[in-house]
């Protein structure tokens, strides 16, 4: 069943971070939920959670699709990351090494007619979450190690 990307933003802005992590998003416990972060004229982060390990601040960017994870959500997201980099260093003087910062898009699918599945398997930085909907709410399941059908060995 498919929701609309607001609707699925709002379910996860309004959850509790426990009961999300039970159902399968990538949050780590505790996390500080950002919504909706404008940077500045790179564009908006529909989500971000952040945690501090040892003396290491955790970064998580979410992007929200109503449809399919694509290659234009990604180069999107890709360049929204290096704009909070970019804010960070400017407004804190965070040091790169002293922080991680992850993306995830979260999508009811993932486009697998190209090369862009792959992604996932080569960078662990980016995560493709899919979402789903039932009678017991949304949850959500990561998606990665897509191969071809006839690997021709």
């Amino acid at each position: 069943m498919k929701i609309l990307e607001k609707d699925l933003k709002k379910l996860v802005r309004e959850a509790d971070l426990t009961e999300l992590r039970e159902r399968g998003f990538p949050v780590a416990l505790p996390s500080k939920r950002i919504k909706d972060l404008r940077v500045g004229n790179y564009g908006s982060v529909d989500m971000i959670f952040v945690d501090r390990v040892d003396g290491h601040f955790n970064i998580s960017l979410f992007f929200f699709k109503e449809g399919k994870i694509g290659l234009s959500a990604f180069l999107e997201s890709i360049k929204l990351r290096r704009g909070m980099e970019r804010y960070l260093r400017k407004r804190t003087g965070a040091i790169k090494e002293r922080m991680k910062i992850r993306i995830y898009l979260i999508g009811n699918e993932v486009d697998t007619s190209g090369r862009f599945c792959y992604l996932t398997d080569i960078y662990c930085d980016i995560g493709f979450y899919i979402y789903s909907f039932d009678l017991h709410g949304v949850s959500f399941k990561e998606s990665r190690g897509y191969y071809l059908s006839d690997e021709g060995f």
